[in-house]
């Protein structure tokens, strides 16, 4: 092959294909013996873009396009985003390095595949960005209309926060391979791709003639992809990040037929793997013309679920179904809390009676600066919190007391005397001393009208945020965490459970939230089932974005947030 490219974390499955054995990605190295099919040279970079935009949209979204230099030599590069094939939900993305010569190609792609919940980033990102900011115009093309929408969520911006996230992981591969990757400099030295028309071999050059080794030294270029404004995304850190030449082992280097000599794409009477979609412009043979050879898949054929190349402006052929995700993994038993919490109250708060003075009161989810605090199952009233920032701070961290409940759930509690303008929060833990130590918070007794004109659509979404961080704290102390009507009791159904078992984040919703966004892209088809799991990888930002799915769950009951509640467990 004319390119070389470090495989480091991938394993070959054949000639052409490499498959990461962590995540799946798939990447391809092809080398084409025809005229490339892309419709401009890659001097008119604004005019390739349009186009590439255009054609795209049948099938996916453009997400970028840059012409990049490998080792000096022009090619370029596309990432788009498909369906993918044969589900109903989830993407795939594809990254594609085209060097196109005069009257030859070769291409270097990876795709990476959503599974699992999709979706995460852009619910996270919407939410935080807001429905006006999100969908875009096509910079390259803003009269298209794309299959896929052009949204801000696959900004290149966002990667860090989302590194596992399919587009993620590609866009770190392209920034490696721009870093890395070798070119023969026989391949380099070939005519350049002049653009589309009818083009003869150069003078004294051999079509599709290429050494089979890559040079085994030389300073690599390392050239960033051009993202205005944007922060480059790191190179994979596992695996040496120094070139090794071809002969070493590290590098991928197929060797390209001689003169005279079958191509290595010829494998007669072995058909092309059906296509995952349709592939980016320049990854494929233009259309042969009479008599013209034509350029067939490896002998081994590519991996179940590749993309193969198909003609220029084809729709692409029926796709065959992805390998599916690993099942869900069924809630376990969480480990262990480390310390000794102090029992839980005995007993069901109780309504305030003469002569008392200071009462031990369930708590609701804190929202717009609003305590709801419940006296019993049907009785809620409300404080006002003087420091809201400061209350976030104390409750859901795990140092607040709790009282008992039902089913091994527990849920924190307050100490308060009606109509004071304190609030005691109980430690959960006893000091050195021995005694249980109480934090004061400073509020003001509201009325629930009050409470429901704070809980704006503002007001929630930052409530849920927070309970997205109450819920990574709650699962790195090997608790559960679930959303349920509030009251002195806890509820069954409706409900969103929270926690992490065998290294995936898990939310389970029942009933199932049907019309939420997300969740109702996740139901299973045939009859309802009673509960949905929803799972991911237990990372920082997945955990977190459990509040937003625990929100979007809870807006299809008919509670009003201000009569929700958080309960904890370690079963």
């Amino acid at each position: 092959m004319p390119l070389s490219f470090d495989t480091t974390g991938f394993r070959q499955h054949d000639q052409t294909h490499w498959l990461h054995p962590g995540t799946g990605d798939q990447v391809s190295l092809n080398y084409f013996d025809l005229v490339p099919d892309l419709p401009r040279s890659l001097s008119d970079l604004p005019g390739l873009r349009q186009d590439l935009t255009g054609f795209t949209a049948e099938s996916g979204c453009l997400i970028e396009a840059h012409v990049v230099q490998l080792q000096g030599v022009p090619a370029l590069l596309q990432i788009v985003k498909i369906p993918r094939p044969g589900q109903q939900h989830g993407q795939v993305f594809i990254a594609a390095f085209t060097v196109p010569k005069a009257t030859c190609s070769a291409v270097l792609r990876i795709q990476c595949e959503e599974t699992g919940t999709t979706g995460v980033r852009e619910a996270v990102l919407m939410a935080e960005l807001g429905p006006q900011n999100w969908f875009r115009a096509h910079p390259y093309a803003p009269n298209v209309i794309s299959k896929l929408p052009y949204h801000s969520g696959d900004d290149m911006h966002w990667d860090p926060r989302f590194p596992q996230h399919p587009l993620s992981r590609a866009r770190a591969w392209v920034h490696h391979v721009v870093r890395t990757a070798q070119v023969d400099p026989r391949f380099a030295a070939l005519p350049p791709f002049p653009g589309p028309g009818p083009v003869g071999p150069a003078p004294g050059s051999v079509p599709g003639s290429a050494p089979p080794h890559a040079p085994a030294g030389g300073a690599q270029a390392a050239v960033p992809v051009p993202q205005p404004g944007s922060p480059a995304a790191q190179p994979p850190t596992a695996g040496p990040q120094a070139v090794v030449p071809p002969a070493g082992g590290a590098h991928a280097a197929t060797p390209v037929p001689q003169p005279g000599a079958p191509t290595a794409a010829a494998a007669p009477g072995v058909p092309p793997g059906p296509p995952l979609g349709a592939p980016p412009f320049g990854t494929h043979p233009a259309a042969a013309q009479p008599g013209a050879p034509t350029a067939q898949p490896p002998a081994a054929g590519p991996l179940p679920g590749s993309p193969a190349p198909a003609p220029l402006g084809t729709q692409p052929a029926a796709a065959q179904a992805v390998p599916q995700p690993d099942p869900v993994p069924q809630p376990d038993a969480a480990p262990p809390v480390p310390q000794q919490p102090v029992a839980p109250q005995p007993g069901v708060p109780q309504l305030p009676g003469e002569g008392s003075r200071m009462h031990s009161l369930v708590t609701g989810l804190p929202i717009g600066g609003y305590l709801p605090i419940w006296l019993s199952n049907q009785d809620v009233g409300y404080l006002r919190l003087v420091d809201p920032e400061a209350a976030l701070a104390l409750f859901g961290a795990g140092e607040v007391g709790r009282a008992d409940l039902n089913g091994g759930w527990v849920r924190e509690t307050v100490m308060y005397e009606w109509g004071s303008n304190t609030v005691f929060l109980p430690g959960r833990f006893r000091g050195e001393s021995g005694g249980i130590e109480a934090k004061m918070l400073e509020v003001a007794p509201a009325k629930p009208e009050e409470a429901k004109q704070a809980a704006t659509p503002e007001a929630v979404l930052a409530a849920f945020r927070w309970l997205g961080g109450v819920a990574l704290a709650a699962t790195r102390r090997g608790e559960s965490v679930a959303l349920v009507p509030g009251g002195v009791q806890m509820w069954g159904r409706p409900s969103v459970v929270i926690k992490v078992a065998a290294g995936k984040s898990l939310v389970c919703a029942a009933p199932v939230p049907v019309g939420a966004p997300i969740w109702s892209e996740q139901i299973p088809p045939g009859p309802e089932p009673e509960e949905l799991w929803l799972d991911g990888e237990a990372t920082e930002e997945i955990i977190r974005a459990s509040g937003l799915l625990a929100m979007y769950a809870s807006q299809t009951w008919t509670v009003h947030p201000t009569e929700l509640a958080l309960s904890f467990s370690t079963s």
